[in-house]
């Protein structure tokens, strides 16, 4: 008996067989007598005989696992389950985070409010008090308390006419004492005082001869100690450790310092803090056994390091095989990516990860049901394999379910998922092989989000595509485009990151501007308002580096400071409170 195979696979053959109504094949009217005669062996066809031809239509009832978390679809090989986590986000701020749980959505499980505050869905944010400690303003130079449900924070120390007041630590207090401005500069390494009416803000210690004092926490003070450069953790042996990079994740922040050891804050859950455990640190952890990174990437919850020596080492989640050591078992210390010696970049998406070997080619490991690893195919592997085709990488960046290169030419290509156009190939077309992304060819830097990508030109502009539900295109409009869009407004940009629905841009001038989705602060300019256009973050005019991850978004600032706004659900602001921000927050120290 002749078997006849169904011309369906992935998401849009499913569904477009079904929706025209066409059968995928028919054998000649000779083939068959019944029903049986038409069995092609695939378990998500219906295979009938009708007027002696055989007709396969691919069933979706068959492929349906009752799990409302996944993209159900028919294969040559069968049912296929790809997993759509985004699928169960229902946009309510006050339902927190949106999660899988069991095959389906769970729309409930974390208020992102205290257990004492309220959630308003129309302001979306926390509002109310029940004990002081919600009342905590993050002013040193406050007493913070919930009077009848309200906030007060007084100044503990008010002037006078004549100035401070005696064992004063602020600079001015209101009328009745109940406003205040602090002589808090913002550096947690900083005594803030205020004498003879002025703010005096020294070093806690301070350097000599260039060497920490001991316990030392400060890289360097200077004249007369009135200046203070943050060495973000500790002084590492007797010279200071800035930070020199950080890169956040889905709920985790990590960062490297000049010494080559890497910190991170966040949540733990997988392992993804590297300190050898599963506790969320609200506050900063170093990563066990690392001491010469070079570079670090954070995504979904997976970390990354490039080493001194070309070598990567992941740890965290291994789900498909993302730390690239040939398992599949998570790691809460780093392990090795199998293989890899020369690698000059690396890149961490949603569940897999990507690394630029010296010679231009790109090679990736992980989850890669939608073809994120560029090689062709969407069996996910646990070792890395080389992205078809592309020998001349000059720049790597990974998002949810997709990956991008940037060309020597300056053109763009992108591969994996792209539901929302994300690939910028004009279509939304899945790829398991680079596509050029359209009418762009002096690109001089690529930022990938979760379901768009963003680009800076050679003169300074940002183009954006893909999906766009939250504003992340920055386009004044929600909605998606598969071909890029122009970012109107923005000149001498510097850097530029793309976050879960938000993306921001780094201007020459160290100014930050953001834009999409702020329902927890994400944007940072002091609201909890959705951004269609950039707006400036509060109070960031030095920043030298910049990062977005999936709702919260951090900068290092020219003193190698590293602050951080939006959620703090999991401790990723590195504050050590589980309030969200929506203005940037210095992290705290070790």
């Amino acid at each position: 008996m002749l078997r006849v195979l169904p011309a369906c696979g992935g998401h849009g053959g499913l569904d477009a067989s079904i929706d025209s109504g066409v059968a995928d094949s028919t054998t000649d009217a000779s083939e068959c007598s019944g029903d049986t005669d038409c069995d092609d062996g695939i378990a998500c066809t219906l295979d009938r005989c009708a007027a002696g031809a055989c007709r396969s239509v691919p069933d979706p009832r068959a492929c349906d696992d009752g799990n409302e978390c996944t993209d159900d679809s028919c294969s040559d090989a069968g049912c296929e389950h790809a997993s759509n986590r985004a699928s169960c986000d229902d946009g309510v701020f006050c339902n927190g985070f949106d999660t899988c749980t069991g095959g389906s959505c769970d729309v409930h499980p974390g208020d992102p409010c205290s257990m004492t505050t309220t959630c308003d869905e129309t302001s979306s944010r926390c509002v109310g008090c029940v004990a002081d400690l919600d009342c905590d303003d993050g002013n040193p130079n406050t007493r913070d308390s919930c009077a009848g449900g309200s906030c007060v924070n007084e100044c503990t120390a008010c002037t006078s006419a004549a100035g401070c007041l005696a064992g004063g630590s602020v600079a001015a207090c209101g009328s009745g004492g109940v406003a205040c401005v602090s002589c808090d500069d913002g550096d947690p390494n900083t005594r803030d005082s205020c004498a003879g009416g002025s703010c005096v803000n020294e070093c806690a210690t301070c350097f000599s001869g260039g060497s920490c004092v001991a316990g030392d926490t400060t890289s360097a003070c200077g004249v007369g100690g009135g200046a203070c450069a943050s060495c973000l953790l500790s002084c590492g042996g007797v010279t200071c450790d800035e930070a020199v990079e950080v890169s956040a994740g889905a709920g985790h922040t990590c960062a490297r310092q000049a010494s080559g050891r890497v910190a991170c804050w966040g949540r733990n859950r997988r392992g993804q803090l590297g300190d050898g455990t599963r506790v969320d640190g609200a506050t900063a952890v170093y990563v066990m056994g690392l001491a010469d990174a070079v570079e670090i990437a954070v995504g979904g919850d997976t970390s990354c390091a490039r080493r001194a020596s070309g070598q990567v080492v992941c740890w965290g989640s291994n789900d498909g095989g993302r730390l690239g050591d040939g398992t599949t078992i998570s790691s809460s210390t780093p392990v090795t990516v199998s293989g890899l010696t020369d690698a000059v970049e690396i890149a961490v998406g949603g569940g897999h990860a990507c690394a630029r070997r010296a010679s231009g080619r790109v090679v990736c490991w992980g989850s890669n049901y939608v073809g994120q690893l560029g090689d062709g195919t969407t069996m996910d592997r646990s070792t890395p394999v080389t992205v078809s085709g592309l020998t001349d990488a000059v720049q790597i960046a990974a998002g949810g379910a997709l990956v991008c290169a940037r060309r020597a030419s300056g053109q763009l290509v992108c591969w994996g998922g792209n539901s929302k156009g994300q690939l910028g190939d004009g279509t939304t077309t899945d790829r398991s092989t680079p596509v050029t992304v359209g009418g762009l060819t002096d690109a001089s830097e690529i930022a990938v989000g979760t379901g768009h990508v963003c680009a800076r030109r050679g003169a300074g502009s940002v183009l954006c595509w893909g999906a766009n539900s939250s504003g992340q295109l920055g386009d004044g409009s929600t909605t998606d485009s598969s071909t890029p869009v122009t970012v109107p407004g923005l000149t001498g940009v510097a850097e530029i990151a793309a976050g879960g629905y938000h993306t921001c841009a780094r201007q020459s001038s160290g100014q930050v501007v953001c834009w999409g989705d702020n329902s927890v602060g994400q944007v940072g300019d002091g609201s909890n308002i959705q951004r269609v256009l950039p707006v400036a973050v509060t109070g960031l005019s030095d920043a030298v580096e910049i990062t977005t991850g999936y709702v919260h978004s951090c900068a290092r600032s020219s003193s190698s400071q590293v602050l951080c706004w939006g959620s703090n659900a999991d401790g990723q602001l590195g504050i050590g409170r589980a309030f969200s921000s929506n203005v940037p927050r210095n992290i705290k120290p070790l």
